[in-house]
């Protein structure tokens, strides 16, 4: 499927100025489909995790997969912590802590998207409308 994307160009000089930004589009067709929750784009599922802190720590954890016939267990590890930065960038990682992870196409661009919905928002109403 070809997608239309929209890319905006402007100049920034060593003073800090800036040129009016161009705008151009430009056609591409999208990716193969994607294995399902495969987020590294290799074809092999990974595994994607909440912690908290009776387990791995608080963070969302990352392990990519290994393909089929590798000599010992079908992840690589160690697995990194994705979520290290917490969800404002500040560092605090406990507010992944019970998060719900979906993986999948979800804007048809034939690339594995991630949503993550945090356990203090699955009372919301915003959870409500993330998760229909």
């Amino acid at each position: 499927m070809t997608h239309a994307n929209l890319m905006y160009v402007e100049g920034v000089g060593a003073d800090g100025s800036t040129s009016p930004a161009t705008a151009q589009y430009f056609y591409a067709d999208g990716a193969t489909k994607p294995a399902d929750k495969d987020v590294n784009g290799d074809g092999v599922a990974d595994l994607l995790a909440d912690g908290d802190p009776s387990g791995l720590g608080s963070g969302i954890w990352q392990a990519f997969g290994k393909p089929a016939g590798t000599a010992t267990g079908r992840l690589r590890t160690p697995a990194v912590n994705v979520g290290a930065g917490g969800a404002d960038g500040a560092g605090d990682t406990a507010w992944y802590d019970g998060s719900l992870i979906f993986t999948g196409d979800f804007l048809g661009e034939n690339l594995q998207d991630v949503m993550i919905v945090p356990q203090r928002e699955l009372a919301s109403s915003n959870a409500a409308r993330l998760c229909r």
